[in-house]
């Protein structure tokens, strides 16, 4: 790792957090979907505005039984938990690596993530330690949030300007190649896992 790195960026599904995108299925399979395999990238409305901020859990919920023709008497508890069913989990080694960075970096977060999965992630995944999200972090940047996705170059251009970082010095992380040729675009150094823990050793 280059000698003048002073800044981290984070990703989070797949680079923090465990990912099982099959039990996703499998949830919601249970609960009656139809056409499931057509939901393979999550790329429909419904997705794609959560992750956005531009629609409510009300609303997402009410579109999925919509699209997939589901029972009305299946609750938004029944369709959060099938949807949250994607969060494996944090490795404590994860989140002790970043607790130690810390000490020696200013370490962010930036995920196109929904809200309904960022509350189960503070509540279950990051709170093992008996932390908070935000005690890994100097600063968390979502997607929902920001009404703004990777890999627009837009959401990267924010974070930078916010915490007035300098690209040159600051690497992205991301398991998405899309999304870090959008950061190189910027003048960020960035690494690509292939594995959750691939970046682990840059840091050692």
């Amino acid at each position: 790792m280059e000698q003048d790195l002073k800044n981290i960026i984070f990703d989070f599904g797949g680079v923090l957090v465990d990912l099982d995108r099959q039990a996703v299925f499998d949830a919601f399979q249970k609960l009656g979907v139809r056409q499931i395999e057509q939901w393979n990238k999550f790329d429909l409305a419904p997705f794609v505005a959560l992750e956005n901020g531009t629609c409510t859990e009300a609303d997402f919920y009410q579109q999925l039984r919509d699209l997939a023709d589901l029972r009305p008497e299946i609750t938004d508890m029944e369709l959060a938990h099938a949807w949250n069913s994607m969060l494996v989990r944090i490795p404590k080694r994860r989140l002790e690596a970043l607790l130690r960075l810390r000490q020696r970096y200013r370490v962010f977060l930036l995920s196109n993530t929904n809200s309904i999965h960022w509350e189960y992630s503070e509540r279950h995944l990051f709170s093992i330690m008996g932390l908070s999200a935000q005690d890994y972090f100097d600063r968390i940047y979502l997607s929902y949030k920001l009404h703004l996705q990777k890999p627009d170059e837009a959401i990267f251009r924010k974070v930078l300007e916010a915490e007035s970082l300098e690209p040159s010095d600051t690497i992205f992380i991301d398991d998405l190649e899309a999304n870090c040729v959008a950061a190189r675009n910027l003048g960020l150094q960035t690494f690509t896992p292939l594995e959750a823990d691939d970046w682990m050793p840059l840091f050692l």
